[in-house]
């Protein structure tokens, strides 16, 4: 999680604890149903996705209603984040997802 996105959780729930949970990758590659589960289990609050589509897709087919973090392109600013092939992004906000629709095409 960017410094400027912990900032912005803490900024809209102030004396919350932000717990960065990096066991959770493990949904990236693998089953995302254990997490899930997890997420009941412990009765989290809220959940801050930096996740493929797929992954936020299972969240919301199961009822939850994850945080998606927007990131808006900044050609030539001061970007929160660059990626390898040098595009910069700026954090533009948290959304919540509500409903998540792919319409895909075969090839």
């Amino acid at each position: 999680m960017l410094d400027v996105q912990r900032a912005a959780l803490r900024a809209r729930w102030p004396g919350v604890e932000i717990i960065e949970d990096t066991r959770w990758r493990a949904a990236l590659t693998g089953p995302v149903q254990p997490v899930i589960e997890r997420v009941r289990a412990e009765r989290i609050d809220e959940v801050a996705m930096v996740a493929p589509l797929s992954v936020v897709q299972r969240f919301v087919e199961a009822g939850l209603r994850p945080l998606w973090a927007e990131m808006v392109p900044c050609p030539g600013e001061r970007p929160d984040l660059t990626v390898p092939d040098g595009r910069g992004f700026r954090f533009a906000g948290w959304r919540r997802v509500r409903r998540l629709a792919l319409e895909l095409e075969d090839l």
